[in-house]
């Protein structure tokens, strides 16, 4: 009834039309589900996109991607803990470009969030306990400047969070970030 309703108003997704295959008893119908949940949802040695979406229940695709991050992501931190915070954020810059380049856009996410939790973390140690703005005009320059880092920062963050699902590569002020993203990461609808 729900795909029929979709089909008419022109919002089916042919990709969710899955003919899982049925068996004659539940022990068999059942030891296939478990088959496909541990070598495809718990699985973080894969790293080929069809060979991490279930079958059965497809809507989970994002566990895999979600798990392997997280196990890469912990082993990144305990790599880098012992690291001073310069080099520690510039190791972790170096590997968002570097997983860009390999086209792993959930470890750009992952890496990305560390990044800022690593400088809100080195900001906050940095920063003395009252922050009214009047106290503002007897702080120096340098911390003057850093505010307006960091407030220039967040607005770009917002500008690049809220690309348009549809269009970017027309859309004014979108187009050169567009002409950057490598063509095979590309997806036009």
């Amino acid at each position: 009834m729900g795909a029929d309703y979709a089909r008419e108003n022109g919002q089916y997704n042919p990709g969710h039309n899955v003919n899982e295959p049925k068996f004659d008893t539940l022990s068999e119908q059942m030891s296939y589900w478990v088959k496909e949940t541990f070598t495809k949802l718990i699985n973080p040695w894969s790293f080929v996109p069809s060979d991490i979406v279930p079958v059965i229940d497809g809507h989970l695709w994002t566990i895999p991607i979600e798990f392997r991050s997280s196990l890469i992501l912990y082993v990144t931190q305990a790599g880098l803990a012992h690291l001073s915070n310069t080099v520690r954020m510039s190791v972790l810059v170096g590997l968002i470009f570097w997983v860009h380049q390999m086209y792993r856009w959930e470890m750009i996410l992952f890496y990305g969030g560390f990044l800022l939790a690593e400088t809100d973390h080195y900001r906050a140690s940095r920063l003395p306990y009252d922050l009214s703005w009047h106290k503002m005009a007897s702080t120096t320059r340098i911390d003057r400047l850093k505010l307006v880092f960091y407030i220039t920062v967040f607005i770009a963050g917002m500008y690049l969070g809220c690309q348009p699902q549809l269009d970017a590569e027309t859309t004014p002020g979108w187009i050169t970030l567009w002409n950057m993203i490598p063509a095979t990461a590309k997806i036009v609808q």
